[in-house]
């Protein structure tokens, strides 16, 4: 975790009194990120407590990057930057619930580069939204790292909901095709 911690700290500009200065937004990824701090620990403990994510409004659980691109999700962004206007970076998590949505294991490749391409062009469009907000704005794309689903199984049924959905794939299945999705 530390080179993510230190590529996002790059991304400041010279220390400034405490303020709001990361917007975090995306899906539950980004939500976990705002319920437990824990951005605002990292900085704290690498020495930059004036810098403080937010992300309240922005981060919503089950969020897809399909959501993000309608104006009612695009307000979120806007009110929230318009709020909090020491706003530096956006620590964008989104797509992860698209993949989940859409992809599977009979699914072949023409289909697959397809989902991914979809999802790539709706990640595309939400950063061209940011930017167009404030040019200076920096966008901090954040990916995934999955779990092994077979193990979280028995903490949480809906993982075998969408297991099923899938087409029960394994855990070697379900990772390679989110890093080729990445690539894309």
């Amino acid at each position: 975790m530390l080179v993510p911690l230190l590529s996002l700290l790059a991304l400041f500009s010279a220390p400034q009194n405490t303020e709001d200065r990361v917007l975090v937004v995306g899906d539950s990824w980004s939500a976990y990120t705002v319920g437990y701090d824990s951005l605002n620990a990292s900085f704290a403990s690498f020495g930059h407590s004036e810098m403080r994510a937010i992300g309240s409004t922005t981060a919503i659980s089950g969020s897809t990057a399909a959501d993000w691109t309608t104006s009612s999700y695009q307000q979120r962004i806007v009110n929230a930057l318009n709020v909090n206007p020491d706003i530096e970076v956006i620590h964008l998590t989104i797509g992860g619930n698209d993949f989940f949505a859409g992809w599977s294991v009979s699914m072949g490749a023409s289909a697959e580069t397809a989902l991914f391409d979809e999802i790539a062009d709706d990640v595309e469009n939400v950063i061209d939204f940011i930017k167009a907000q404030d040019p200076d704005l920096q966008v901090l794309l954040s990916t995934y790292d999955y779990p092994n689903f077979d193990e979280m199984l028995a903490a949480n049924p809906f993982y075998g909901f969408l297991l099923a959905a899938m087409g029960f794939p394994t855990p070697l299945e379900l990772n390679t095709a989110a890093i080729r999705g990445q690539r894309q």
